[in-house]
């Protein structure tokens, strides 16, 4: 696998790990769901910073700007999916108080 890639998921896990401690919301599935999509959202952003910089992400060289992006996406993805889920709870006491 290449480095370039193997650092995109360790910056995603790392904000995962982030807005895990940092954030009163919660994800459902805990630490291991906000990992996953802190992960998820570094490798989505790490793909397209490389690709409209024209990083060959087989033999691009890790440099700190891209793993800014990464991290950014990463975090940015870990709090709208964390906002989503509130939200959807919210709407479950909601429904629950209602009856």
């Amino acid at each position: 696998m290449p480095g370039l890639v193997i650092s995109w998921i360790v910056v995603g896990a790392a904000a995962g790990l982030m807005t895990y401690l940092l954030s009163r919301r919660r994800l459902p599935g805990g630490l291991f769901a906000n990992l996953a999509v802190g992960i998820l959202g570094a490798l989505i952003g790490g793909y397209l910073i490389s690709d409209t910089t024209g990083t060959d992400i087989a033999r691009g060289a890790v440099t700190w700007g891209i793993l800014a992006a990464t991290a950014v996406a990463a975090v940015t993805v870990s709090i709208i999916v964390q906002g989503e889920a509130s939200v959807r709870r919210a709407r479950q006491q909601d429904v629950a108080g209602k009856r």
